[in-house]
């Protein structure tokens, strides 16, 4: 449903119901960013019978309890509401002034939520149906009841949030919050605009994200199964103040050709790049594992039912960690996991990690390890939990294991020039990067790769981030006509 139909349910049962019940919060932000809740319970008895109740737990004026009654007679309009230890009567013009009179608000926005049976509004205040800017932001649960949850703007620099029941479409929850200004409020909205957009791009593709999926989930989703344009393909690499060839140049050959940071500094200042760096290591940071999980979908299949599993050791701020890797029969990596201790939950960890981003007819039928007990018991627990078919095979074959002991002293040459990493998570990110450019180096993506070569591992690279190189594409072109011309 488009957020102008939620919103027009919405008025369509609170004017057409002969009677309801209804109760949930009111939550307001002011510019001193203090906030106030109230919680309201309205009974609509018939057309011209309206109560509204609710408890004030503002900050300033503690707690206190509220019962209001309005009902309309003919063209008069009457409310009852209290006043000390006694309830006063008074006649008003109309239903939007016995709303205001009510709930202690002329104009504002405590009426927000009465002002929904209102068709016509009195000057100064705005029926919520003239909500501006209006998005379905998500679907969120709230007290076991499952809502839409909209937002728009009804005043210049205020932004309002509906939380409306998608079984009833009974309003449940209202924020209004005034403590931005409008740029920032402008602003919010191009985001959202943007990411409805990418969900609609996902729907005609037949993707479905989870509803709860943040905007950088979505847009990693759409990176992957989606053309970019231009301006999208900018978002990955807004702010950075350098182009996005040259980032991942930077992160490609650090993680590739075990070089120091102040080295690349150097070699980029060689070809005219004056980029500092510590510039270069938060590229690092952020791009690599970015890279790893968008190229994972290219190398992740092995087509070899037999595993070899082994840890290695990787020193984090002065400590030795384990890094636990998973290799085919024939080289190919196929998982690793970067652990604080060398433990059976830990190996459960890694082969359940492992398992979970296989398909089902990829899965080994042998897993061979060292003599390390931890491996069996892992196993043994994963079979009894049915995390693994019973029939795999665990061999403790030591020499079927020299393939993955050589590989591990090929990763140690690009880890030696760190000289330690200062955290487990900088060390996981990095170590992403270099496994990525160990799996293009072992020729795991080659099938993906449209040019032979380096440069096809840089089309790949910067297909990811949505970056489209013609002179690649020309080069590709050409070597096709060539293959003809020779057959």
């Amino acid at each position: 449903m488009t957020p102008a139909e939620i919103l027009q349910k919405l008025h369509e049962k609170y004017s057409t119901c002969r009677s309801y019940s209804d109760s949930g919060i009111v939550e307001f932000i002011d510019v001193q960013k203090k906030q106030e809740h109230i919680d309201f319970r309205t009974e609509f008895i018939r057309p011209d019978y309206f109560k509204f109740d609710w408890q004030d737990y503002g900050p300033r004026r503690g707690k206190s309890e509220n019962f209001s009654t309005l009902w309309t007679a003919g063209s008069k309009t009457f409310v009852r509401r209290p006043r000390g230890d006694n309830n006063i009567e008074e006649e008003l013009p109309d239903l939007n002034m016995a709303l205001a009179a009510a709930t202690g608000s002329s104009a504002g926005v405590a009426h927000i939520v009465p002002s929904l049976l209102i068709e016509t509004v009195s000057q100064g205040s705005k029926h919520i149906l003239q909500m501006t800017d209006l998005l379905l932001v998500s679907e969120e649960t709230l007290d076991s009841v499952v809502c839409f949850v909209l937002s728009g703007s009804l005043f210049k620099n205020s932004d309002h949030t509906l939380w409306i029941s998608s079984n009833d479409f009974s309003l449940r929850r209202v924020r209004v919050d005034r403590s931005r200004t409008s740029t920032e409020l402008e602003k919010e909205h191009k985001a959202l605009l943007a990411k409805t957009e990418l969900m609609s791009q996902l729907a005609a593709r037949g993707i479905a994200p989870p509803s709860e999926m943040k905007h950088a989930e979505i847009y990693r989703l759409a990176s992957r199964d989606l053309s970019k344009s231009e301006d999208e393909a900018m978002n990955d690499f807004k702010w950075r103040h350098f182009q996005g060839e040259i980032i991942l140049q930077c992160v490609r050959w650090y993680c590739k050709y075990g070089i120091s940071y102040r080295d690349l500094e150097e070699m980029m200042e060689e070809r005219g790049v004056d980029v500092d760096h510590t510039t270069i290591y938060r590229w690092v940071q952020h791009y690599a594992p970015e890279m790893e999980k968008r190229l994972r979908w290219h190398w992740r299949h092995s087509f070899d039912s037999s595993w070899r599993v082994d840890e290695t050791y990787v020193k984090v701020k002065g400590q030795w960690k384990y890094l636990y890797r998973a290799i085919d029969k024939s080289g190919r990596t196929i998982d690793f996991y970067l652990s604080h201790t060398r433990s059976m939950e830990a190996a459960r960890r890694f082969l359940g990690k492992t398992f979970k981003k296989q398909q089902s007819w990829d899965l080994p039928s042998k897993i061979n390890t060292d003599k390390n007990a931890a491996y069996g018991a892992a196993l043994d627990s994963m079979k009894k939990s049915g995390k693994c078919d019973l029939d795999v095979e665990h061999r403790q074959v030591k020499y079927l294991n020299n393939r993955l002991e050589a590989d591990h002293g090929k990763l140690k040459r690009l880890i030696k020039p760190v000289r330690g990493f200062k955290s487990m998570k900088t060390a996981y990110a990095t170590i992403k990067g270099f496994e990525v450019m160990r799996i293009f180096k072992k020729g795991q993506m080659r099938i993906w790769q449209q040019l032979p070569g380096i440069k096809g591992e840089v089309w790949l690279v910067e297909k990811q981030f949505g970056i489209h190189n013609p002179k690649y594409a020309e080069e590709f072109w050409k070597m096709i006509n060539d293959a003809f011309e020779a057959a």
